[in-house]
């Protein structure tokens, strides 16, 4: 009963820091319903059950005449018997600890493994389309805060590319499928890619549908070498293709699965979209509180929705 007390305060005590991590909302009252308070009780009544067989069968086992008497004497079945129970606990024992270990391992590798960006200390969120008009000036209020480093609008949120587009090399005619996605100028910033020619889109340089960038998988898929800055490559994604310049190429990084070896991508630029990704420093908690509290005051009556990026990949 009261490993269960013990076990219930603790979920409760912990479910804000489950939150934090996994960006999910989760409240205690969900441990209230009927389904999960079946299930608590009824582990906990198996437990009591398993624990209590033994010593009520080990006790009814004696005879009382031979207790009264002082002639009680263990045999060599209980002996047995809890030589097979020591060995049991011990190998569960074992297991759990080179489990636990063996776990540790892979998710530290998973979140320290260098995947080309740097996904630690980034939030995501979700559905600012809520925010209509007033995305920009969201972005330039949460970025005014202190602990916020920089922010980027996109269309896609990593791991993963949800568009692919026929795309050829101008004055072809070959066909090559790419995977794509939009975003804003300070993707590169607030996500740290790595440019290996060129630059990222500026305020500075034209940086509309007639340019792009591409990652060094796709400069192979194209067939190019050397100094490719400046080609041009149609993009067939509508009704009428139209042509965009290469004005940087961004070293592979992976986005999608560790798994998986990394597609050619092309990167399009697009101010505003219906998510944002927002570098921060400091403690995760305070960035999260601040940049809800600019949610709250722009679009009080829509929920807010976000995800730490580097849980996300596997």
């Amino acid at each position: 009963m009261a490993g269960t007390v013990i076990a219930i305060a603790l979920v409760y005590l912990l479910i804000p820091s489950f939150q934090l991590l996994s960006g999910k909302q989760m409240t205690f009252s969900a441990m209230l319903q009927p389904v999960m308070l079946m299930a608590v009780i009824g582990v906990f009544l198996l437990v009591s059950f398993m624990a209590g067989s033994y010593p009520a069968f080990y006790l009814t086992s004696f005879k009382p005449v031979d207790v009264l008497k002082g002639k009680m004497k263990a045999g060599l079945k209980s002996k047995g018997i809890r030589s097979v129970l020591v060995v049991v606990q011990f190998a569960i024992s074992i297991w759990l600890i080179i489990s636990t270990i063996v776990v540790y391992n892979q998710l530290n590798y998973l979140q320290e493994k260098n995947i080309g960006m740097d996904k630690q200390n980034v939030m995501i969120l979700r559905n600012t389309g809520r925010l209509d008009k007033n995305r920009e000036s969201f972005k330039e209020l949460i970025e005014a805060q202190a602990g916020i480093v920089s922010s980027s609008y996109t269309n896609n949120v990593f791991p993963g590319i949800n568009n692919t587009t026929v795309f050829r090399v101008a004055g072809t005619d070959q066909d090559r499928i790419l995977g794509t996605y939009y975003t804003d100028y300070d993707q590169a910033t607030t996500l740290k890619f790595e440019m290996e020619q060129g630059e990222f889109f500026t305020k500075g340089h034209v940086a509309d549908s007639s340019v792009c960038v591409i990652n060094e998988a796709a400069v192979k898929e194209f067939g190019w070498e050397g100094d490719v800055l400046k080609r041009k490559i149609m993009n067939y994604n509508g009704e009428k293709p139209f042509e965009m310049q290469v004005i940087g190429v961004v070293k592979d990084f992976n986005f999608e699965s560790f798994k998986m070896k990394v597609r050619p991508l092309v990167i399009q630029f697009f101010p505003v979209h219906n998510n944002i990704a927002i570098r921060y420093e400091g403690s995760a908690k305070d960035a999260v509180e601040k940049v809800k509290a600019e949610w709250k005051r722009i679009a009080p009556n829509d929920p807010f929705e976000y995800v730490f990026l580097r849980p996300e990949f596997r």
